[in-house]
């Protein structure tokens, strides 16, 4: 799989619902409490777009094939435009999937945001489309192509009751219950980043700078930042090294350009410059 990395943060679903944390009215497959959450993970994201540079379009359009990861970056992008309007700033555009209700075709989406691109080209933009991106979902690691669970994934949460390190360390021990390899896991994840680059590419006129934003799962994320973090090599004690836990819901992971041109690669407390 070719790739090339640019900037992009991918964050955790929010919260499920329980009995106790009911099923938001509004955004399906999250709780109450999961929107209030993910509305805090909203002003991190917002700075990180303040963090970059003018004119810089943020492509909020990955998500996998369960609605709580869409969900969550719907409320990103509403809780995105709520901050910008109580502040009284008008140097963002934000768009939702409600703005475009009434066009019929990707042809003419992409013919919108084109025009609106154009129309101010050191105005930030904010796209928040999340579509479904394989590469973000259990199919194809954990699960099967019609979203069954592998023998591998029932025989190691019985096994371990979903121990991380446990699959980074032995995913490949039993050729009968092989399990996904945990670097294959996380490039996947950045092809479907740099699919979601060139798809945001074909909208926006040559020279603006994008960051693509996506929302994923647990396990294959803990994969990804330990991959990122840890020169492309998952590794139990990389893992350890960062936190050593599963992401917790709404967790960010993010890949951003310095003033040098360099890429820093932040998850939580943790802040590496990367070659």
């Amino acid at each position: 799989m070719e790739r090339t990395v640019g900037d992009f943060f991918v964050t955790r679903h929010s919260k499920r619902p329980t009995a106790e944390d009911r099923e938001s009215l509004e955004f399906v497959g999250i709780s109450e409490s999961g929107v209030e959450l993910a509305r805090e993970r909203a002003r991190e994201i917002l700075a990180l777009l303040d963090g970059a540079e003018e004119g810089t379009v943020m492509f909020l359009g990955g998500s996998s094939d369960i609605s709580r990861t869409s969900s969550t970056a719907l409320v990103y992008g509403k809780e995105i435009r709520r901050l910008l309007e109580e502040c009284g700033r008008n140097d963002v555009t934000v768009v939702l999937p409600s703005d475009i209700s009434d066009v019929s075709s990707a042809v003419g989406i992409m013919e919108y945001l084109s025009e609106l691109a154009e129309a101010d080209p050191n105005r930030k933009l904010v796209i928040d489309l999340p579509l479904f991106t394989k590469e973000l979902s259990y199919r194809g690691s954990f699960q099967t192509g019609d979203g069954k669970a592998t023998p591998y994934w029932n025989d190691w949460l019985e096994r371990t009751g979903g121990d991380v390190e446990d699959w980074f360390n032995n995913w490949n021990q039993n050729s009968e219950l092989k399990g996904p390899d945990p670097n294959k896991v996380a490039e996947r994840q950045l092809y479907g980043i740099d699919r979601l680059r060139r798809l945001a590419g074909r909208c926006l006129p040559a020279g603006r700078s994008l960051l693509i934003g996506a929302v994923g799962h647990s396990l294959t994320l803990d994969a990804l930042a330990v991959f990122l973090a840890n020169g492309g090599n998952v590794t139990v004690d990389a893992f350890r090294s960062l936190k050593g836990d599963i992401i917790g819901e709404t967790q960010m992971i993010s890949m951003t350009s310095g003033q040098d041109g360099k890429q820093v690669f932040r998850y939580g407390n943790v802040e590496i410059p990367l070659e």
